[in-house]
């Protein structure tokens, strides 16, 4: 039995002789490997810290955009409802209406004055 055990050590021991040099080589190849990883971890550090501050950028920009988008938001509420009166009472006008205003010979001063007016918000600026 001992005897056994000292032929199975020896063979052991011979295998690990003849596996010496791809040990050798394989630790070398994980320190290269090390090497590498610890120069990509560097540059990757650089990276993180340009995108955390590009990041912090976007989200200041993205709450100030959505500032901008709420406040359009909110006077697009107030200005849609007077557009569509507005429109709707321009509807109601009929082609009759301006044959009428064409007979009248001397206007009102509250006809001139809502005319004026019309033509201020005719004329392109």
């Amino acid at each position: 039995m001992l005897k056994n055990a000292a032929v199975e050590v020896d063979k052991l021991q011979r295998k690990l002789e003849a596996d010496a040099p791809v040990l050798a080589k394989t630790q070398i190849e994980v320190e290269e490997t090390k090497k590498i990883i610890a120069e990509k971890t560097v540059k990757a550090e650089a990276v993180k810290s340009v995108v955390v501050v590009e990041e912090a950028a976007a989200a200041t920009q993205a709450a100030e955009v959505k500032a901008v988008k709420d406040n359009a938001d909110a006077e697009l509420g107030t200005a849609l409802p007077e557009l569509d009166a507005a429109v709707k009472l321009v509807s109601k006008i009929d082609v009759k209406d301006f044959y009428e205003l064409r007979t009248v010979k001397n206007p009102s001063p509250s006809m001139v004055a809502c005319f004026k007016l019309c033509c201020f918000f005719l004329v392109p600026n």
